[in-house]
Order: structure tokens, then sequence, then C-alpha cells
């Protein structure tokens, strides 16, 4: 949810996904950033929930 509110919910320019925006070449806006940044940290919380069943078991 933290994430959602930081990156994509929230609509002012402050937010480090818009200033990521405005640096990057890419065509993406602040709220792309704020999807794209959510899926990789998605990735990092499966990937740790799947090493730890992994090592307990």
């Amino acid at each position: 949810a933290d994430i959602y509110d930081d990156l994509i919910s929230r609509r002012v320019h402050s937010s480090d996904a818009e200033k990521f925006a405005e640096v990057c070449p890419c065509p993406c806006t602040g709220v792309g950033w704020g999807v794209i940044w959510g899926l990789i940290s998605f990735a990092f919380l499966c990937g740790a929930v799947y090493l730890g069943a992994v090592i307990l078991s």
C-alpha cells in the first residue's frame, strides 16, 4: 500500500517517480514508473518468499 500511495496515486510533481520520469529519456510518466517499481518490488517479494520456503524445507 505504501508503494501505491507514494508512486502511483500521488499526483503531485514532487514524487520520486515524477522526478525520475523528468530525468529519464523514456516516454514513461510518473505513474508508469510507479507501476514498474511496484512490479519490481513484487518480484523481489516473491523471490524472498520462495527462498525462505526453500531454506526452511
